[in-house]
């Protein structure tokens, strides 16, 4: 005990207890979703529709996800986490590695001194703000396949060990649990490893190659788990598919610095500035003298650089997150009195600002949770017929306008939950109640410019099943009952009235889009 009080404050041991508790009780009201149905599919595929444990199919597991998906370690532990990790034990996992990550990130950027509650609290409310809640892969609705922590904690784990043997070597034995660490990292997430990647050959350059064995080992190993990931034949046939847009797009540009981004973009064009004084590029030297500073800033440059330069979805950019944090704060702390300034009376009002945001949080989650529940045993009764229920189709103010889209009215939700099921995918789906006994040829039409016209019923439009659904627009311009115009994206689903009349039904996925619609435009 001695030694860990001798790195931490026993009033900094009382909020890493209040962190772990708050993400124990978050992550017990996290449902199974999206890809988490997906990927247990696999396995079941392989293993004779059974969920029993075997090596053989564990191995057919892999293989199969490799050649379909992608080679990512966290996806190749999906199916075992949702078919045979018990609920609880899975809130405790989820618990511990959100908690470390946060603890780890609040111990880098502290320096030699011992952490504080107060720097604890300051490091959790960043995160608390600049975590992906813009990102339908997200934290509150998450799917397990696709959780980020697991990522930000074996990439700061390996950080702290590559700074730890570039000072001095370590025993074998160590040496070789860091190897190991290192070569999950690598595969745990290609955009996550390949940016401490690039990290590592900018360090190695700057210091002539002249680094020890051991942090070439370290290196070695993380670029074997790095390589067996992304050679994974199912992310090389995707590759480039799932881009965000085009670079000379203005709009495109814009979304770049939203959310997540925004810190980063904030702490990057304030470091530039400070290059133009005296004083600033005397704090820019004293900040990068600090080996951690110089992983982190480097780590979190190659993570936008990523995004923006392979047009990777929004979620590439997220390995910026904790070294951001890490960076801002490290250099807070050592270049300026703020944390004399942030006091018991500051640290108290944010812990409790950030306990009332988690307090209505997880009760917001405990209503997915629940709904999540009562329709999954509903579809099961169902047997592939629609199933017509109340959902929640957005999410709350208070959760930072999380993009939740309506769970049950998303594509990729409906059709791997039917593919796990062994359901039809053009009979599975859920829709409000009062879709019951509706036929929508009696709904009112309304003209698409230029190409004939739609239906429409409350928020939502359809049009005739005799179309390629491939064909129907991704994006429309709607002006509604009150004369505001807003553009959405669109998901579309095959759906069968109570005339057995076939539609498209039309999604759109924003909130502000309430029926009944003046006038539809194809695109924004």
């Amino acid at each position: 005990m001695s030694k860990i009080t001798d790195k931490i404050t026993p009033k900094a041991i009382a909020v890493v207890a209040v962190i772990a508790l708050t993400y124990m009780v978050y992550s017990w009201y996290t449902p199974i979703a999206l890809d988490d149905y997906l990927f247990a599919r696999y396995y079941l595929d392989v293993n004779g529709n059974s969920s029993d444990f075997s090596f053989k199919a564990l191995a057919d597991y892999i293989l199969s996800v490799r050649m379909n998906e992608n080679g990512r370690l966290a996806n190749y532990l999906c199916a075992p986490i949702v078919l045979w990790m018990p609920h609880w034990l899975w809130s405790i996992t989820i618990s511990f590695l959100i908690t470390s990550t946060i603890v780890i990130s609040a111990v880098l950027s502290s320096g030699k001194r011992r952490l504080s509650a107060r720097m604890l609290i300051f490091v959790w409310g960043l995160s608390v703000i600049f975590l992906p809640w813009q990102d339908y892969s997200g934290l509150i609705v998450i799917d397990y396949a696709l959780n980020y922590f697991l990522s930000w904690f074996l990439v700061l784990v390996t950080i702290i060990c590559l700074i730890r043997v570039e000072r001095s070597s370590v025993s074998h034995s160590r040496f070789f649990i860091m190897a190991v660490g290192a070569f999950f990292t690598g595969m745990v997430h290609e955009s996550f490893s390949f940016a401490l990647i690039a990290t590592l050959f900018v360090i190695a350059v700057s210091k002539k190659f002249r680094l020890s064995a051991q942090w070439w080992g370290l290196f070695s190993a993380l670029v074997v788990g790095e390589l067996l990931c992304v050679t994974a034949p199912g992310i090389i046939s995707r590759f480039g598919g799932a881009g965000g847009g085009k670079l000379h797009d203005l709009i495109y540009f814009v979304m770049l610095v939203k959310n997540t981004k925004l810190f980063f973009t904030a702490v990057f064009l304030t470091g530039t500035a400070m290059l133009f004084t005296k004083s600033g590029r005397r704090h820019l030297t004293s900040i990068f003298k600090d080996s951690v500073n110089r992983y982190c800033a480097l780590c979190a440059a190659f993570a936008m650089l990523i995004h923006i330069i392979v047009f990777a979805p929004v979620r590439f950019s997220l390995a910026s997150v904790a070294p951001t944090i890490i960076l801002f704060t490290g250099a807070l702390r050592s270049q300026t009195k703020f944390f004399a300034h942030f006091n018991r009376l500051f640290s108290a009002i944010s812990l409790s600002l950030i306990m009332l945001f988690y307090g209505l949080l997880c009760y917001w989650q405990k209503q997915i949770f629940e709904e999540h529940e009562v329709l999954l045993q509903k579809i099961k009764k169902a047997n592939g017929k629609i199933v017509y229920a109340e959902t929640i189709r957005f999410a709350p103010w208070y959760t930072f306008s999380y993009v939740l889209d309506g769970l049950w009215f998303d594509g990729a939700q409906s059709d791997f939950l039917a593919d796990y099921l062994k359901l039809e995918r053009d009979r599975f789906f859920v829709l409000p109640e009062s879709f019951e006994n509706k036929s929508l040829s009696e709904c009112s039409r309304i003209k698409i410019d230029g190409r004939g016209y739609y239906y429409q019923y409350e928020d939502f439009v359809f049009v005739e099943s005799n179309y390629d659904i491939f064909l129907l627009p991704k994006q429309l311009t709607i002006t509604m009952a009150d004369g505001k115009t807003r553009g959405t994206q669109m998901t579309w689903h095959i759906y069968l009235d109570k005339d057995n009349r076939g539609w498209f039904i039309g999604i759109p996925e924003k909130k502000e889009i309430k029926g009944p619609f003046r006038r539809i435009a194809v695109g924004y």
